[in-house]
């Protein structure tokens, strides 16, 4: 009986253990089979639009709902026209392009998919995750609940498909590489005003000074200066959007309010304000002839654009008090350089604008300079004492 009773005992053990772990077993065997489902559900969607685009009911079932062994990036959105949201429209765009480069890799598994929720079709998602601005983009990992480095940060990054994927790969460990569709409207363009610069240079082949004006070369520089401080390049590296409007309350921010960040709004403001200083201080690249200081239209430039303008001379008065000095100094310096130097000095009888006769001074040696004499007419040559 002792034999029976022990028996009985293991057996009823065994029958409650395997009570405990049939249940056990279940759950995960429905577990691996609602995952199962689930991958095999996204890889269809992904299949056909690399971006999967979701509603409440989708984004509750694939994102926020377990099991799930599978990292999803979403961009909240608000595409709708009656929006007015023009970023959102850019920012999709490059997410596309990040989308499109990793679904047509070598590379691509089902570690992470794409998605996309706009506003006007998963209006109850931005209210659970209080979420009141778009685009916005999260990274809801495999395992665990979002962290703060999980949200993207646009207002410092931009969205460039680029910088995107640098994200991606530090949240998931998944390189992407970005694949861009050909653009062919750069080269086009370069192209063109190769054409245009080669066509006029081929026009006025016979005379090519218009190469060596200062005017033009100082020109083209203030709009390099121009173009370089107001913060075009850190646009052209960042990619950030143009502005930014609140799909909530429908007003647009033109100005960033971190001063790590800023959007190509104010990169424009502040060519306009570059322009307006440029503006006031212009004259100083003006060449004016000494008799046209005494203009009125010119003295009421100089008073009204130019910083302490008025109190500029006149003509006659920098004539007899200043022009004196400066020619005794530039005699002096030019005494210093060429003593005792072989130079020459050519008066060429055809006079300026302004009435005075030309005084050529070349820097030669002299037995140079006597070959080039004999086809001078006219002409004095003098050695230095």
């Amino acid at each position: 009986m002792t034999n029976f009773s022990i028996l009985d005992k293991t057996l009823h053990r065994q029958c409650q253990r395997f009570q405990d772990i049939v249940p056990k077993t279940l759950k995960i065997l429905t577990s691996l089979t609602v995952l199962s489902e689930k991958v095999t559900q996204m890889m269809e969607w992904a299949s056909k639009r690399s971006v999967i685009r979701m509603n409440g009911d989708k984004f509750r079932r694939f994102v926020k709902a377990p099991p799930r062994n599978y990292s999803v990036v979403i961009m909240f959105t608000a595409l709708q026209p009656q929006r007015h949201c023009g970023v959102c429209r850019q920012a999709d765009e490059e997410f596309q392009v990040l989308a499109n480069s990793w679904r047509y890799s070598s590379a691509f598994t089902n570690k992470v998919f794409f998605a996309s929720v706009d506003f006007d079709e998963g209006s109850d998602v931005f209210q659970m995750l209080n979420m009141n601005s778009a685009p916005t983009f999260l990274h809801f990992p495999a395992k665990g609940k979002p962290r703060r480095s999980d949200t993207y940060e646009l207002q410092v990054r931009g969205f460039a498909a680029e910088q995107l994927a640098r994200w991606v790969a530090d949240r998931t460990d998944v390189q992407i590489r970005v694949i861009r569709p050909p653009n062919y409207a750069g080269p086009l363009l370069l192209g063109f005003l190769l054409a245009v610069i080669g066509g006029l240079a081929y026009l006025r082949r016979h005379n090519l000074e218009f190469l060596f004006n200062k005017n033009v070369w100082a020109f083209s520089a203030l709009c390099f200066v121009l173009i370089m401080t107001s913060g075009q390049m850190w646009n052209h590296i960042r990619g950030p959007p143009y502005a930014h409007k609140n799909p909530s309350t429908g007003q647009v921010s033109y100005i960033h309010g971190s001063s790590q960040a800023q959007f190509v709004a104010e990169t424009h403001i502040v060519l306009l304000f570059n322009l307006r200083r440029l503006d006031d201080c212009m004259c100083t690249a003006l060449n004016i002839p000494l008799s046209k200081t005494d203009h009125s239209l010119v003295r009421l430039f100089l008073s009204e654009k130019v910083i302490n303008g008025g109190s500029i001379p006149r003509s006659h008065q920098l004539q007899e008090k200043y022009l004196g000095d400066l020619y005794a100094k530039e005699k002096a310096e030019f005494k210093k350089k060429v003593s005792g130097k072989p130079f020459a000095v050519i008066f060429d009888e055809t006079p300026d604008l302004e009435g005075s006769f030309v005084v050529v001074v070349p820097h030669c040696h002299w037995k140079n300079f006597m070959k080039y004499s004999k086809i001078l007419s006219k002409s004095s040559v003098y050695r230095s004492s």
